[in-house]
């Protein structure tokens, strides 16, 4: 399976990741100060209204990575 195609089916079932997510874009870009964009493969929001980004990647994976689960990022308050 190709990676937009997971991609579009998991941003139709965000709830398997987690319940109550809801969509905000897919392919969302980024640009910066450089000029070059970057692109976010899924940007969500939880039911508290913090961004989820979810990044798909179809790759073939190294053999020192370890599947524990998904693991969730909390953003940091600024200052």
């Amino acid at each position: 399976m190709h990676e937009d195609e997971i991609r579009d089916k998991l941003a139709e079932n965000l709830s398997i990741i987690e319940p109550g997510l809801n969509l905000v874009a897919t392919n969302f870009r980024l640009p910066n100060d450089a000029g070059s964009i970057g692109k976010i493969d899924i940007l969500a929001k939880d039911t508290t209204g913090a961004h989820v980004i979810i990044e798909i990647n179809s790759g073939q994976l190294s053999e020192s990575w370890r599947p524990a689960g998904f693991t969730r990022l909390r953003s940091v308050p600024r200052k």
